[in-house]
């Protein structure tokens, strides 16, 4: 189904669920996944609020957040309102990251690659990139197993990947002789659509009320984070 009949499918939609019903794109089932969305559920529980989560095109979730049709982002990259206008940050870091650059050259950096392939969807990635000013070829695709296969297939040089979303591959990327360096490592943050701007405190609040408490540490060693 194109974007814009989607957008226009889940802005009539969205009148079906209550006011106090936040609607959220279904991320990637990871562990780190799986702790954001338990750990939101509490948050906005505790302001009188529930999230639904629904199926969605990852690659358009963020325009889809930022037009309003869905309320926001479970969880980003900081910098994600400087594309994204609309959205907005809420100031406590859910989790953290390692950015990693897989390689076949263990002594090569980035600016040596030819060549490197990055996740389209994945903002960190192409932020990282545009910071060292890498001027090789940059490829973006639409999944990690494509990444994965571009790498060991050695039709690029070099790939940025997510941490965790590579974990269970590690052994088996290094029988192939790729090598792993940590480049960065980054926090993620719950957005709002901006028509939502009154709940940010609220919910900056519940967060700080539930780390306290240690919710947060509690359902991080529950998902092995």
């Amino acid at each position: 189904m194109p974007v814009i009949y989607t957008l226009c499918f889940l802005l009539f939609s969205s009148f079906a669920y209550s006011n106090n019903t936040l609607i959220f794109n279904r991320p990637a089932d990871t562990p780190q996944s799986r702790y954001v969305i338990e750990l939101t559920r509490l948050v906005y529980k505790n302001i009188g609020y529930d999230i639904k989560i629904i199926d969605f095109n990852y690659q358009s979730a963020l325009v889809a957040a930022n037009a309003g049709v869905l309320d926001g982002q479970l969880g980003r990259v900081d910098g994600a309102s400087q594309q994204y206008p609309s959205l907005i940050k809420v100031d406590f870091p859910l989790l953290s990251f390692n950015l990693q650059f897989l390689s076949h050259c263990q002594t090569c950096s980035l600016l040596d690659a030819q060549s490197i392939v990055i996740q389209a969807s994945h903002l960190a990635p192409k932020a990282y990139l545009g910071k060292q000013n890498y001027l090789g070829e940059l490829i973006q695709v639409k999944s990690n197993s494509t990444q994965l296969n571009l790498l060991t297939q050695k039709k690029v040089s070099a790939a940025l990947v997510i941490g965790f979303h590579i974990k269970e591959y590690r052994e088996k990327l290094q029988k192939l002789g790729i090598f792993s360096t940590t480049l960065d490592k980054i926090n993620l943050y719950h957005y709002l659509h901006e028509k939502h701007a009154h709940l940010v405190p609220r919910i900056m609040t519940s967060l700080i009320d539930l780390d306290k408490k240690g919710t947060v540490s509690m359902l991080k060693n529950k998902y092995g984070i």
